[in-house]
């Protein structure tokens, strides 16, 4: 069984920058299992079935939602965060949840939902951090709970395996950047190995989380000095175990373990066990908690037995400091100003992706377009 520690589902009908890469390096998408037993967990109480409609009121959750699709009207997707209209749409999403005044069950499907979305709690990230998502998903809330239900065969870290194999001689591991000096004429990047690289142009790729660790001469441009001095909210919390005796393929609830999905099965001397992937955040999940994992399950009651866990820790690695990009309440249009490049820096990245920020399909995008301006440059420096 192959397995992602991030960046693992996708709609290849929406990422086609995606889809192009996973075919240009002989992948293929596989789509989730849907066959089995869903869980729900939702205001305190438990339910099973495709939908959580033995816990909810379809009828007022179609209404919930209807009230989603009219504030995401005025979201126009392919603008990134650079909007009008909206500004009433930028306060935390928990606020947002009390304004809408959804019954219990039905904001705790929300709370659940918008987290699989934002990696972050519902006081901590924007609405229209979540309500721009829907928005990448044809205006449709209903859609947008489940859109992304395909998995790259080889797994991302396959795919990426496969890209940097072909620009091996051009990657230096074990050399952290610690200062980027932009003299004019040229770039000098500095590692913490004390190796000193130079060029006309750089482009800058890390993770929005990480950049405060780097010095930069000159120093920054205010809307994104003023990003990383804040950071971003993403703290997703993925573990995947294997377990004994599980009878579901998904599951969901909140508080808690958010969300679970089984991805495949292996046969052992004394039974079948599940690999399942679950997401949350701390204190209620770890990457090497056994105990956690199984309190989770537990609560959920889905009657498994824990055997083992493996995850990476995303929010305490140095060189990613969090996961994927969910802005705090106000941050919007600051993310909006920062510049594609100021000297001869260029920056890309899913964290500033203009369409699909957050996601890997974001980050091709933003690579292609960051190559393409580097390439102008240079060939107008030489001309």
């Amino acid at each position: 069984v192959v397995i992602d520690l991030g960046a693992e589902w996708f709609d290849p009908q929406r990422h086609h920058f995606m889809a192009a890469e996973v075919n240009r390096y002989g992948g293929r998408f596989v789509e989730a299992d849907k066959d089995g037993a869903n869980r729900w967990y939702l205001d305190g109480r438990h339910g099973e079935g495709e939908e959580p409609d033995s816990l909810v009121d379809m009828a007022e959750l179609e209404t919930v939602l209807d009230q989603l699709k009219a504030d995401v009207a005025p979201v126009v997707f392919a603008k990134g965060f650079d909007q009008v209209n909206t500004a009433e749409l930028d306060i935390p999403f928990s606020e947002y949840l009390d304004k809408i005044g959804a019954p219990p069950a039905i904001a705790d499907l929300l709370r659940a939902q918008s987290y699989t979305l934002t990696g972050a709690l519902p006081e901590e990230f924007s609405a229209l951090v979540y309500l721009r998502e829907i928005a990448g998903f044809d205006n449709d809330p209903a859609y947008s709970f489940f859109a992304s239900l395909a998995r790259v065969d080889i797994g991302s870290g396959g795919l990426a395996q496969r890209v940097a194999d072909e620009i091996s001689d051009h990657i230096r591991l074990g050399e952290p950047v610690t200062a980027v000096t932009d003299s004019g004429d040229r770039v000098d990047v500095v590692t913490a190995a004390g190796q000193t690289y130079s060029a006309r142009r750089v482009v800058l790729a890390a993770p929005l989380n990480t950049l405060g660790d780097i010095t930069f001469t000159p120093a920054v441009p205010a809307p994104l000095a003023r990003l990383v001095r804040q950071g971003h909210t993403g703290r997703c919390i993925k573990v995947w175990s294997k377990l004994a005796g599980l009878e579901f393929v998904f599951a969901m609830g909140w508080p808690g373990i958010v969300e679970c999905t089984v991805i495949g099965e292996v046969s052992e001397r004394n039974g079948k066990r599940s690999i399942m992937a679950s997401f949350g955040l701390a204190p209620d999940l770890a990457v090497d908690r056994v105990d956690l994992v199984q309190a989770g399950l537990d609560r959920l009651e889905l009657g498994a037995t824990v055997e083992e866990v493996y995850g990476h820790d995303w929010i305490g690695d140095p060189f990613s400091k969090g996961t994927w990009l969910a802005l705090r309440p106000g941050q919007a249009p600051d993310l909006a100003a920062v510049e594609s490049n100021w000297g001869a820096i260029h920056l890309a990245g899913a964290d500033f992706a203009g369409v699909w920020s957050g996601w890997v399909d974001g980050a091709i995008q933003s690579g292609r377009e960051t190559a393409a301006a580097v390439d102008a440059a240079l060939t107008a420096t030489q001309a």
